[in-house]
């Protein structure tokens, strides 16, 4: 693919990411959806067009979703997770099988765990409810189920799991079907 396509159609999913992310920055309850569905602009930019620009794209997506919608933490979801993650599961899966899940729930934690520190720092308010103490972490004493990080912790890695499956499926729907299709525009 010559240079100038490369960096057209890095542009047009930079732009289309952008796009989604900006229907989850004004309904704030689709703010993770509208990051998953943009992660998948980031996942065929890797797929068609390599790495370099792959992070080229990620940058300007997040930068742009920062500049447009400052008020929308969503951008931040974007960076630490959505925008990333397509990217290193490439990566990841091209390692043995056997590594993929614990190293998959490895850095989906780190990035949880960075988004909800910088939300913190950013907004100044404590998510996790531990003022610092990572013991009280995995405490259960919450009067309603939903309070309790250890829950939450766990209901949001069931989540990430779909989000994997969600992005594996849509990647082979893509492979299979749709690229040989596109296969003679993206020479």
């Amino acid at each position: 693919m010559r240079p100038t396509k490369k960096i057209t159609l890095s542009a047009m999913m930079c732009a289309l990411s952008v796009a989604v992310l900006a229907l989850g920055a004004v309904f704030e309850a689709l703010d993770l959806t509208a990051a998953a569905l943009a992660s998948i602009c980031i996942a065929f930019i890797y797929i068609e067009i390599g790495a370099p620009h792959t992070y080229i794209a990620w940058l300007c997506t997040t930068l742009l979703s920062f500049l447009f919608f400052p008020q929308s933490l969503l951008w931040i979801e974007y960076l630490l997770l959505f925008g990333l993650y397509p990217i290193l599961k490439g990566y990841i899966e091209k390692l043995p099988r056997i590594l993929w899940w614990p190293i998959k729930l490895a850095v989906y934690n780190l990035c949880l765990f960075l988004m909800t520190e910088g939300m913190s720092l950013i907004l100044g308010v404590d998510f996790l409810g531990i003022n610092g103490d990572f013991r009280n972490l995995f405490s259960m004493g919450a009067a309603i189920w939903w309070e309790s990080p250890l829950i939450l912790w766990i209901v949001a890695n069931i989540a990430f799991i779909a989000y994997d499956l969600f992005l594996t499926v849509v990647v082979l729907i893509y492979l299979r079907k749709y690229r040989p299709k596109l296969q003679k525009y993206l020479k």
